[in-house]
């Protein structure tokens, strides 16, 4: 239950993949994106993400269709055509940031919408395809996206089970490997849309790797998810999530991104491997020992109420007690001293 995304492996047995999602933030300035992936990789991300927009005909011309999206001014409504068209880049804009990347050894990966996107990821060497859920039903994209060879990822929010299922026989059927992104579909999402105890479930049901693609407020969501057990966590960033813009009002500041990515990989390594890590040998002067808790003479019987137990264990250990009570002393033992073997008589 494993896929790699560039020089990362994603499992269980693996540190969590932090992904640094910029979208189309950057509204067709390819040199500001430049500059995101820079930070991004000052960071210490794994994985730099984008959107590859090359036309607006994802939306039908002169629909009417709008959507609307909270940002720390408000609520804002747009057509969803012009906000398309806003945000398409050439191919060949794209291509120079994907180049940037190779020369920084940042692995890109990025959502596509048609083939195009597919060849052109193909073409660039990127790390994966993303799937939005909104495309869960597009069998001739996921088929062809799964024949390219890149690992996908899918994003489950509002997808029923067997959607996922059915999209996940899609890319095995022609040969290739995916896994799902946990995405409450809020934004801002609050505590109670995550539900983090569907990250196991969920690795049981679709045995694949599961990631969060947070679109919380805030950061600790992070956290709290790589503890129920996410292999890779996606985080929106930009240089001003304040700003009037589409999905960055859950967005992290790249003044903050260092800080959470620290923060993220602690908390990978604390979850540790399944082995109990024991070593008594840090106990040993810690460990309690039988000392007298009154003066006991010679030939009196040991009882409970006239021991007592002290570190470090120069007397005998408590775990021998049902085996010594009621042994008498071959000796006397004063007040507070230990008492050994030797100073019982035996059977």
């Amino acid at each position: 239950m494993k896929i790699s995304i560039g020089h990362h492996t994603i499992s269980d047995k693996h540190p969590v993949c932090f992904v640094a999602e910029v979208g189309a933030f950057f509204n067709k300035d390819i040199g500001l994106a430049k500059e995101y992936l820079d930070l991004a990789s000052q960071a210490g991300v794994d994985v730099f993400k984008t959107e590859i927009l090359h036309t607006a005909d994802v939306v039908l011309a002169g629909s009417d269709a709008s959507f609307s999206y909270k940002t720390e001014a408000g609520l804002i409504e747009e057509n969803y055509r012009a906000f398309i068209e806003r945000k398409v880049v050439p191919l060949k804009h794209y291509a120079q940031l994907f180049e940037h990347g190779r020369k920084s050894g940042m692995p890109l990966m990025a959502t596509v919408f048609d083939t195009i996107g597919v060849d052109f990821l193909v073409e660039q060497k990127a790390a994966a395809i993303k799937i939005s859920r909104n495309n869960i039903n597009h069998e001739p994209l996921i088929r062809y996206a799964a024949q390219s060879g890149l690992p996908i990822i899918f994003d489950m929010g509002d997808v029923p089970i067997w959607k996922a299922q059915r999209a996940l026989c899609w890319v095995y059927n022609e040969g290739g490997n995916a896994m799902f992104n946990h995405h409450p579909v809020k934004n801002p999402a609050s505590p109670e849309d995550h539900n983090l105890i569907l990250i196991q479930w969920l690795k049981n049901v679709l045995k694949t790797p599961v990631g969060l693609s947070c679109h919380y407020k805030g950061d600790e969501i992070l956290y709290a998810a790589i503890g129920a057990g996410v292999n890779l966590v996606e985080k929106g960033v930009d240089i001003d999530p304040e700003r009037d813009e589409a999905d960055l009002i859950s967005a992290a500041a790249f003044s903050e991104l260092s800080t959470i990515v620290s923060k993220c990989k602690s908390c990978s390594a604390a979850i540790g491997g399944d082995k109990l890590n024991v070593n008594e040998e840090r106990l040993d002067n810690v460990r309690t020992g039988m000392a007298a808790k009154e003066d006991i003479y010679i030939g009196e019987e040991l009882s409970f109420d006239k021991v007592t137990f002290a570190w470090p264990p120069i007397g005998i250990s408590p775990d021998n007690w049902r085996v010594i009570e009621g042994k008498k002393l071959k000796k006397d033992i004063k007040k507070g001293q230990p008492i050994k073997w030797e100073d019982i008589i035996g059977d």
